[in-house]
């Protein structure tokens, strides 16, 4: 009696595995790019632009998951502070003993 498993391929998983060097090599050209172009950027932006641009090319990947955010959270959340919640709590308890 043989049984067969419907699991992946030996080519399949050296296709995976492929991948997988191709998108690390990938990350790291990026990752070591980044620290020459930082400094010569520094000589010539404010670090405040630095920052900002930094936060736009991360946000970019992030932007296709836009549409599934919820926005009855996000407006509930907007004004609402981690420490300004905990502060408000901490009021109520204390009035309350």
């Amino acid at each position: 009696m043989t049984i067969e498993l419907n699991g992946p391929t030996q080519d399949s998983l050296k296709n995976q595995h492929r991948l997988g060097i191709v998108i690390l090599l990938i990350v790291t050209l990026i990752w070591g790019t980044s620290y020459p172009i930082l400094k010569g950027t520094v000589i010539n932006l404010s670090p405040s632009a630095i920052f900002a641009v930094r936060f736009a090319f991360a946000a970019v990947p992030f932007t296709p998951y836009l549409r599934f955010l919820n926005l009855a959270i996000l407006k509930d959340g907007a004004g609402a502070s981690h420490f300004g919640t905990e502060y408000k709590y901490s009021e109520q308890i204390l009035t309350y003993f």
